[in-house]
């Protein structure tokens, strides 16, 4: 059985676990992380899962991989009276929602787009259900 580190961040009122998105895609779980997930600003690669459901998720995926996921606790204590930073991180954006969103802003020809355009091929993909 593999083992791995992970820190967990957290101010008075939630916390998140820190991972690699790299990870969240071997264990093909990435694109079922939910938008109350972060990623960071200046690494969108590192991932920060918030606990509810985005954490459980990953460690249930690493259990079932036979992945032992230990979790340290960040020793930084100023959020416990303050919000903390990852909270003005992006929201989480799977790899395949990136492209999608690449697609629609960024033209084969590479002319820009003006902003009527983009909404249409929007709501042009837009898939309703039957």
């Amino acid at each position: 059985m593999k083992t791995v580190t992970k820190t967990r961040h957290s101010d008075a009122s939630h916390s998140w676990l820190s991972v690699n998105r790299k990870e969240l895609i071997k264990l093909g779980i990435e694109s079922k992380i939910s938008r109350y997930s972060y990623q960071g600003k200046k690494y969108p690669n590192t991932i920060f899962l918030e606990e509810d459901v985005d954490m459980t998720l990953y460690l249930n995926a690493c259990k079932e991989n036979d992945i032992e996921v230990k979790i340290k606790d960040s020793t930084n204590t100023r959020f416990q009276t303050r919000p903390h930073k990852i909270r003005g991180y992006n929201t989480f954006q799977s790899t395949e929602d990136n492209v999608a969103v690449q697609m629609l802003f960024t033209p084969s020809d590479n002319t820009p787009k003006k902003k009527s355009e983009v909404i249409e091929n929007a709501m042009n993909s837009i898939v309703m259900p039957a």
